[in-house]
């Protein structure tokens, strides 16, 4: 069961500021998404072998080759950064 203390230490730890008077409704539709989960659990799955893919079929890669750009001068230009000759592109996480 969830309760009210649990929200917001939840929402504490996420970093959302959640007024005191949104706390019930946050907590009901918490409840709701782990009744769904416990639903989910009584799914028998005895003998289903795990997929990497919802999809069924293979994925097709095209080979990783080397090639040479005719105009290199012309695609610098359109990058929105540059750091020397190099395309500069923000951080992924």
């Amino acid at each position: 069961m969830i309760s009210k203390k649990d929200v917001s230490k939840t929402a504490h730890l996420a970093r959302l500021h959640i007024e005191e008077t949104e706390l019930e409704q946050y907590e009901q539709q918490l409840q709701q998404v782990l009744n769904h989960f416990e639903v989910i659990q009584e799914v028998p799955t005895e003998g289903v072998e795990p997929m990497y893919s919802p999809t069924i079929g293979s994925v097709e890669l095209r080979p990783d080759v080397v090639e040479e750009f005719e105009d290199k001068e012309q695609a610098m230009q359109s990058a929105p950064d540059l750091q020397g000759h190099l395309f500069r592109v923000p951080p992924v996480v």
